[in-house]
Protein backbone atom coordinates (compact mmCIF):
# COMPACT_ATOMS: atom_id res chain seq x y z
CA UNK A 1 0.00 0.00 0.00
CA UNK A 2 0.78 3.39 -1.00
CA UNK A 3 0.72 7.20 0.93
CA UNK A 4 1.46 10.14 -0.38
CA UNK A 5 1.78 11.39 2.40
CA UNK A 6 4.31 8.57 4.01
CA UNK A 7 7.57 9.61 2.71
CA UNK A 8 8.63 5.96 2.99
CA UNK A 9 5.56 4.72 0.81
CA UNK A 10 5.01 2.43 3.90
CA UNK A 11 1.41 1.31 5.03
CA UNK A 12 0.52 -1.96 7.11
CA UNK A 13 -2.24 -3.50 8.23
CA UNK A 14 -1.97 -4.41 11.56
CA UNK A 15 -5.68 -6.52 12.55
CA UNK A 16 -8.56 -6.13 10.99
CA UNK A 17 -9.16 -2.31 11.97
CA UNK A 18 -5.74 -0.70 12.53
CA UNK A 19 -3.40 0.75 9.55
CA UNK A 20 -0.16 1.97 10.54
CA UNK A 21 1.97 4.74 8.71
CA UNK A 22 4.66 7.03 9.02
CA UNK A 23 3.92 10.39 9.40
CA UNK A 24 5.55 14.18 10.10
CA UNK A 25 9.16 14.92 10.12
CA UNK A 26 10.78 12.52 12.80
CA UNK A 27 8.61 9.55 10.56
CA UNK A 28 6.79 8.80 13.90
CA UNK A 29 4.79 5.74 13.37
CA UNK A 30 1.34 6.48 13.81
CA UNK A 31 -1.83 4.42 13.94
CA UNK A 32 -5.05 4.94 12.13
CA UNK A 33 -8.19 3.53 12.68
CA UNK A 34 -12.33 3.75 12.91
CA UNK A 35 -13.75 4.29 16.43
CA UNK A 36 -17.41 4.43 17.05
CA UNK A 37 -17.73 5.76 13.26
CA UNK A 38 -15.11 8.13 13.91
CA UNK A 39 -11.64 8.12 11.84
CA UNK A 40 -9.18 8.40 14.63
CA UNK A 41 -5.05 8.68 14.72
CA UNK A 42 -3.09 7.86 17.71
CA UNK A 43 1.00 8.01 17.79
CA UNK A 44 2.66 5.36 18.29
CA UNK A 45 5.48 7.01 19.97
CA UNK A 46 8.42 5.27 17.52
CA UNK A 47 10.55 5.18 14.88
CA UNK A 48 11.07 1.39 15.19
CA UNK A 49 8.95 -0.80 13.18
CA UNK A 50 8.77 -3.84 14.91
CA UNK A 51 8.08 -1.82 18.11
CA UNK A 52 5.32 0.04 16.70
CA UNK A 53 3.61 -3.12 15.32
CA UNK A 54 3.98 -4.21 18.97
CA UNK A 55 2.40 -1.38 20.14
CA UNK A 56 -0.35 -1.43 17.21
CA UNK A 57 -1.33 -4.58 17.95
CA UNK A 58 -1.56 -4.04 21.68
CA UNK A 59 -3.55 -1.31 21.19
CA UNK A 60 -5.60 -3.23 18.42
CA UNK A 61 -6.65 -5.96 21.30
CA UNK A 62 -7.86 -3.05 23.41
CA UNK A 63 -10.28 -1.58 20.68
CA UNK A 64 -11.72 -5.32 20.49
CA UNK A 65 -12.81 -5.78 24.07
CA UNK A 66 -13.91 -2.53 24.06
CA UNK A 67 -11.29 -0.92 26.27
CA UNK A 68 -9.76 2.53 24.35
CA UNK A 69 -11.02 5.52 24.64
CA UNK A 70 -10.10 8.82 23.03
CA UNK A 71 -8.27 11.32 24.92
CA UNK A 72 -10.62 14.09 26.08
CA UNK A 73 -11.07 17.41 24.53
CA UNK A 74 -8.53 19.39 26.80
CA UNK A 75 -10.25 21.45 29.58
CA UNK A 76 -9.44 24.50 31.33
CA UNK A 77 -8.92 24.90 35.53
CA UNK A 78 -11.27 27.62 34.93
CA UNK A 79 -13.82 25.34 33.58
CA UNK A 80 -13.56 22.36 35.43
CA UNK A 81 -13.77 24.63 38.81
CA UNK A 82 -16.98 25.76 37.31
CA UNK A 83 -18.35 22.45 36.71
CA UNK A 84 -17.37 20.86 39.59
CA UNK A 85 -19.25 23.87 41.84
CA UNK A 86 -22.09 23.17 39.92
CA UNK A 87 -22.08 19.76 41.22
CA UNK A 88 -21.37 20.91 44.66
CA UNK A 89 -24.70 22.39 44.37
CA UNK A 90 -26.69 19.66 43.13
CA UNK A 91 -25.45 17.57 46.07
CA UNK A 92 -26.94 20.25 48.57
CA UNK A 93 -23.77 21.78 49.35
CA UNK A 94 -24.22 24.91 52.22
CA UNK A 95 -23.86 28.33 50.27
CA UNK A 96 -21.19 29.23 52.72
CA UNK A 97 -19.12 26.17 51.41
CA UNK A 98 -19.92 27.31 47.97
CA UNK A 99 -18.67 30.50 48.61
CA UNK A 100 -15.24 29.38 50.11
CA UNK A 101 -14.64 26.61 47.31
CA UNK A 102 -15.53 28.83 44.83
CA UNK A 103 -13.21 31.51 46.00
CA UNK A 104 -10.36 28.87 47.02
CA UNK A 105 -10.13 27.41 43.24
CA UNK A 106 -10.36 30.72 41.60
CA UNK A 107 -7.38 31.73 43.76
CA UNK A 108 -5.71 29.01 42.16
CA UNK A 109 -6.69 29.01 39.08
CA UNK A 110 -5.17 32.90 38.77
CA UNK A 111 -2.05 31.65 40.36
CA UNK A 112 -2.03 28.46 37.97
CA UNK A 113 -2.57 31.57 35.09
CA UNK A 114 0.36 33.13 36.55
CA UNK A 115 2.85 31.13 35.64
CA UNK A 116 1.58 29.78 31.99
CA UNK A 117 -0.88 26.97 33.04
CA UNK A 118 -4.46 26.93 31.88
CA UNK A 119 -5.45 23.48 31.41
CA UNK A 120 -5.68 20.92 33.70
CA UNK A 121 -3.53 18.88 32.06
CA UNK A 122 -0.66 20.76 32.60
CA UNK A 123 -0.69 20.97 35.94
CA UNK A 124 2.03 19.44 37.85
CA UNK A 125 3.38 18.81 41.28
CA UNK A 126 5.95 21.05 40.95
CA UNK A 127 3.17 24.35 40.23
CA UNK A 128 1.27 22.64 43.66
CA UNK A 129 4.21 22.81 45.90
CA UNK A 130 4.87 26.50 44.31
CA UNK A 131 1.39 27.61 45.37
CA UNK A 132 1.26 25.91 48.84
CA UNK A 133 4.95 27.89 49.83
CA UNK A 134 3.02 30.87 48.34
CA UNK A 135 -0.26 30.43 50.33
CA UNK A 136 1.94 29.53 54.01
CA UNK A 137 3.31 32.54 53.81
CA UNK A 138 -0.01 34.38 55.04
CA UNK A 139 -2.20 31.90 55.63
CA UNK A 140 -2.38 29.36 58.63
CA UNK A 141 -1.15 25.55 57.60
CA UNK A 142 -4.45 24.07 58.49
CA UNK A 143 -5.88 26.80 55.89
CA UNK A 144 -3.48 25.52 53.58
CA UNK A 145 -3.71 22.04 54.28
CA UNK A 146 -8.09 22.55 53.47
CA UNK A 147 -7.35 24.21 50.31
CA UNK A 148 -4.74 21.45 48.88
CA UNK A 149 -7.14 18.91 50.09
CA UNK A 150 -10.33 20.92 47.74
CA UNK A 151 -7.70 20.54 44.90
CA UNK A 152 -7.07 17.15 45.37
CA UNK A 153 -11.06 16.54 45.54
CA UNK A 154 -11.56 18.65 42.05
CA UNK A 155 -8.81 16.45 39.94
CA UNK A 156 -10.24 13.41 41.52
CA UNK A 157 -13.91 14.31 40.23
CA UNK A 158 -12.58 15.27 36.99
CA UNK A 159 -10.46 12.10 36.32
CA UNK A 160 -13.92 10.41 37.18
CA UNK A 161 -16.28 12.56 34.86
CA UNK A 162 -13.48 11.86 31.54
CA UNK A 163 -12.28 15.37 31.92
CA UNK A 164 -8.95 14.58 32.03
CA UNK A 165 -6.82 11.36 30.94
CA UNK A 166 -4.57 11.34 33.86
CA UNK A 167 -4.88 12.85 37.35
CA UNK A 168 -1.83 14.21 37.85
CA UNK A 169 -1.73 15.01 41.72
CA UNK A 170 -3.45 11.51 42.50
CA UNK A 171 -0.10 10.67 44.89
CA UNK A 172 0.90 14.11 46.50
CA UNK A 173 1.04 13.64 50.16
CA UNK A 174 -0.51 15.93 52.69
CA UNK A 175 0.33 15.62 56.10
CA UNK A 176 -2.25 17.13 57.94
CA UNK A 177 -0.97 19.89 60.85
CA UNK A 178 -1.61 19.29 64.50
CA UNK A 179 -4.44 21.00 65.70
CA UNK A 180 -3.59 24.14 68.12
CA UNK A 181 -4.58 24.58 71.26
CA UNK A 182 -6.48 27.46 72.01
CA UNK A 183 -7.95 28.84 75.21
CA UNK A 184 -12.29 28.54 75.79
CA UNK A 185 -14.24 30.85 77.21
CA UNK A 186 -15.16 30.94 80.76
CA UNK A 187 -18.52 31.38 82.10
CA UNK A 188 -17.41 34.36 84.00
CA UNK A 189 -16.34 35.91 80.72
CA UNK A 190 -19.51 34.92 79.26
CA UNK A 191 -21.26 36.88 81.41
CA UNK A 192 -19.32 40.00 81.61
CA UNK A 193 -19.38 40.19 77.36
CA UNK A 194 -23.30 39.48 77.88
CA UNK A 195 -23.40 43.02 80.06
CA UNK A 196 -22.06 44.90 77.35
CA UNK A 197 -24.74 43.80 74.96
CA UNK A 198 -28.43 45.14 74.15
CA UNK A 199 -31.67 42.74 74.80
CA UNK A 200 -31.48 41.71 71.98
CA UNK A 201 -28.03 40.85 71.27
CA UNK A 202 -28.20 39.22 74.80
CA UNK A 203 -31.26 36.85 73.40
CA UNK A 204 -29.10 35.99 70.11
CA UNK A 205 -25.53 35.87 72.17
CA UNK A 206 -27.32 34.07 74.94
CA UNK A 207 -28.62 31.45 72.61
CA UNK A 208 -25.56 30.68 71.41
CA UNK A 209 -23.82 30.46 74.70
CA UNK A 210 -26.25 27.99 76.29
CA UNK A 211 -27.48 25.89 73.37
CA UNK A 212 -24.58 25.57 71.42
CA UNK A 213 -25.57 26.32 68.65
CA UNK A 214 -23.61 27.42 65.48
CA UNK A 215 -24.35 30.67 64.11
CA UNK A 216 -25.78 29.93 60.90
CA UNK A 217 -28.27 27.76 62.90
CA UNK A 218 -29.63 30.31 65.29
CA UNK A 219 -29.66 32.83 61.58
CA UNK A 220 -32.21 30.59 60.60
CA UNK A 221 -34.10 29.87 63.44
CA UNK A 222 -37.83 30.11 62.68
CA UNK A 223 -40.37 31.50 64.80
CA UNK A 224 -41.84 27.39 65.17
CA UNK A 225 -38.98 26.06 66.06
CA UNK A 226 -38.83 27.55 69.60
CA UNK A 227 -41.39 25.85 72.07
CA UNK A 228 -41.31 27.84 74.81
CA UNK A 229 -43.96 26.49 76.75
CA UNK A 230 -42.19 22.89 76.87
CA UNK A 231 -38.74 24.96 76.46
CA UNK A 232 -37.41 23.05 73.26
CA UNK A 233 -35.65 24.64 70.11
CA UNK A 234 -35.85 22.34 67.06
CA UNK A 235 -32.60 22.89 65.14
CA UNK A 236 -33.62 22.18 61.91
CA UNK A 237 -31.73 24.10 59.25
CA UNK A 238 -29.50 27.26 58.56
CA UNK A 239 -30.44 29.78 56.46
CA UNK A 240 -29.02 28.94 53.17
CA UNK A 241 -29.89 24.98 53.47
CA UNK A 242 -29.97 22.22 55.83
CA UNK A 243 -28.03 21.62 59.26
CA UNK A 244 -24.08 21.13 58.53
CA UNK A 245 -25.12 17.18 59.56
CA UNK A 246 -28.49 17.46 57.15
CA UNK A 247 -30.27 15.96 59.93
CA UNK A 248 -32.29 18.27 62.66
CA UNK A 249 -32.17 17.97 66.27
CA UNK A 250 -33.65 19.30 69.53
CA UNK A 251 -32.20 20.99 72.64
CA UNK A 252 -33.59 21.53 75.96
CA UNK A 253 -33.98 25.43 76.82
CA UNK A 254 -31.87 25.99 79.82
CA UNK A 255 -33.68 27.88 82.69
CA UNK A 256 -31.37 30.52 82.36
CA UNK A 257 -32.15 31.05 79.14
CA UNK A 258 -36.27 30.78 78.86
CA UNK A 259 -37.44 34.17 80.35
CA UNK A 260 -34.29 35.63 77.83
CA UNK A 261 -36.12 33.84 74.88
CA UNK A 262 -39.85 34.98 76.09
CA UNK A 263 -38.44 38.69 76.44
CA UNK A 264 -37.87 38.37 72.68
CA UNK A 265 -40.57 36.31 71.35
CA UNK A 266 -41.48 37.13 67.72
CA UNK A 267 -44.13 39.33 66.56
CA UNK A 268 -47.41 37.32 65.14
CA UNK A 269 -46.30 36.93 61.72
CA UNK A 270 -42.51 37.00 61.86
CA UNK A 271 -40.76 33.93 60.56
CA UNK A 272 -37.45 34.25 62.35
CA UNK A 273 -37.09 34.08 66.12
CA UNK A 274 -34.35 36.58 65.59
CA UNK A 275 -34.14 39.67 63.08
CA UNK A 276 -32.05 42.32 62.37
CA UNK A 277 -33.40 45.83 62.95
CA UNK A 278 -34.86 47.91 60.26
CA UNK A 279 -32.83 50.04 58.03
CA UNK A 280 -33.27 52.11 55.41
CA UNK A 281 -32.53 49.44 53.07
CA UNK A 282 -35.03 47.02 54.94
CA UNK A 283 -37.67 50.02 56.16
CA UNK A 284 -39.74 47.11 57.73
CA UNK A 285 -36.87 44.73 59.25
CA UNK A 286 -37.94 41.10 59.34
CA UNK A 287 -34.75 40.04 58.05
CA UNK A 288 -32.64 37.08 59.50
CA UNK A 289 -29.63 37.99 61.87
CA UNK A 290 -25.84 38.89 59.66
CA UNK A 291 -24.12 36.50 61.81
CA UNK A 292 -20.98 38.66 60.52
CA UNK A 293 -22.11 41.87 61.82
CA UNK A 294 -23.33 39.66 65.05
CA UNK A 295 -19.71 38.89 65.41
CA UNK A 296 -18.48 41.75 65.29
CA UNK A 297 -20.51 43.02 67.49
CA UNK A 298 -19.56 39.97 70.50
CA UNK A 299 -15.69 41.11 69.89
CA UNK A 300 -16.38 44.32 70.60
CA UNK A 301 -18.34 44.33 73.36
CA UNK A 302 -15.92 41.14 75.09
CA UNK A 303 -12.70 43.70 74.30
CA UNK A 304 -14.83 46.55 76.31
CA UNK A 305 -14.32 43.91 79.15
CA UNK A 306 -10.75 43.05 78.43
CA UNK A 307 -11.68 40.22 76.54
CA UNK A 308 -9.74 39.44 73.03
CA UNK A 309 -8.74 36.54 70.78
CA UNK A 310 -12.67 34.90 70.56
CA UNK A 311 -15.09 35.30 68.18
CA UNK A 312 -19.13 33.46 67.83
CA UNK A 313 -17.67 30.25 66.87
CA UNK A 314 -15.89 30.24 70.30
CA UNK A 315 -19.22 29.97 72.53
CA UNK A 316 -19.72 26.42 70.92
CA UNK A 317 -16.78 25.62 72.38
CA UNK A 318 -17.78 26.83 75.64
CA UNK A 319 -20.97 25.22 75.76
CA UNK A 320 -19.55 21.96 75.12
CA UNK A 321 -16.23 22.56 77.58
CA UNK A 322 -18.52 23.78 80.23
CA UNK A 323 -21.62 21.27 80.12
CA UNK A 324 -18.99 18.16 80.22
CA UNK A 325 -16.88 20.05 82.85
CA UNK A 326 -19.83 20.23 84.98
CA UNK A 327 -20.99 16.08 84.66
CA UNK A 328 -22.64 15.94 81.64
CA UNK A 329 -21.82 12.83 79.22
CA UNK A 330 -20.20 14.36 76.37
CA UNK A 331 -22.42 11.91 74.21
CA UNK A 332 -25.26 13.71 75.57
CA UNK A 333 -23.26 17.25 74.91
CA UNK A 334 -22.30 15.83 71.39
CA UNK A 335 -26.36 15.42 70.52
CA UNK A 336 -27.65 19.03 71.50
CA UNK A 337 -24.22 20.55 69.10
CA UNK A 338 -25.56 18.03 66.73
CA UNK A 339 -22.06 15.86 66.23
CA UNK A 340 -22.29 12.51 64.11
CA UNK A 341 -21.04 10.03 65.11
CA UNK A 342 -21.19 6.81 63.01
CA UNK A 343 -19.48 4.48 65.41
CA UNK A 344 -21.51 1.38 67.26
CA UNK A 345 -21.02 3.23 70.42
CA UNK A 346 -22.78 5.84 68.85
CA UNK A 347 -25.67 4.47 67.39
CA UNK A 348 -26.85 2.29 70.15
CA UNK A 349 -26.50 5.56 72.79
CA UNK A 350 -29.75 6.73 73.12
CA UNK A 351 -31.05 10.52 75.42
CA UNK A 352 -34.72 10.58 75.80
CA UNK A 353 -36.48 14.09 76.19
CA UNK A 354 -36.50 13.70 79.87
CA UNK A 355 -32.69 12.61 80.62
CA UNK A 356 -32.35 15.11 77.88
CA UNK A 357 -34.06 18.07 79.98
CA UNK A 358 -32.24 16.81 83.38
CA UNK A 359 -29.32 16.85 81.99
CA UNK A 360 -29.69 20.54 80.69
CA UNK A 361 -31.24 21.80 83.89
CA UNK A 362 -28.20 20.89 85.89
CA UNK A 363 -25.65 22.91 84.22
CA UNK A 364 -24.79 25.84 86.30
CA UNK A 365 -25.20 28.66 83.20
CA UNK A 366 -25.80 31.14 86.69
CA UNK A 367 -25.00 35.17 85.65
CA UNK A 368 -22.99 35.88 88.69
CA UNK A 369 -21.18 32.17 89.99
CA UNK A 370 -19.68 32.59 93.19
CA UNK A 371 -17.17 29.82 92.48
CA UNK A 372 -16.09 31.01 89.15
CA UNK A 373 -13.55 33.58 88.04
CA UNK A 374 -10.86 34.77 85.59
CA UNK A 375 -8.67 32.75 86.94
CA UNK A 376 -9.74 29.86 85.97
CA UNK A 377 -9.45 30.52 82.43
CA UNK A 378 -6.28 28.97 82.23
CA UNK A 379 -7.76 25.52 83.17
CA UNK A 380 -10.47 25.40 80.36
CA UNK A 381 -8.45 24.35 77.26
CA UNK A 382 -9.71 22.00 74.57
CA UNK A 383 -7.91 21.27 71.34
CA UNK A 384 -8.98 23.59 68.07
CA UNK A 385 -12.27 21.77 66.36
CA UNK A 386 -13.41 19.95 69.95
CA UNK A 387 -17.15 21.42 69.08
CA UNK A 388 -16.72 22.68 65.58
Amino acid sequence: MTDENNPDNERFAVGHRIVICRRGKKKIWVAEFSDNGAHRRKTLGTQNKKIAISRATQLAARLEAGEFAAAPPAITIEEAGRAYIAYQKTEGRARRTITRYSGELRVFEQFAADNSVRRMSQVAVSLLDAYRALRIKDHDPATVYHETVLLKQLFKWAKRRGMIVTNPIADYELNKPARKQKPVLTLAQVNRALKQCTPRRVAEISTLAFTGMRSGEVQGLRAGDVDLRDGWITVAEQIDGPTKTKHSRRVPIHPRLLPILRRQRPKPGQEFFFVSEPSRKYPLGGRPVNTKRLCEYFKAAALRVDIEGFVLHSLRHFFKSFCVNNGVPERAVDQWLGHSDGSVRGIYYHLSPGESKAFMDKVPFAEDPDDQSDSDEDSQDTTEGDAS
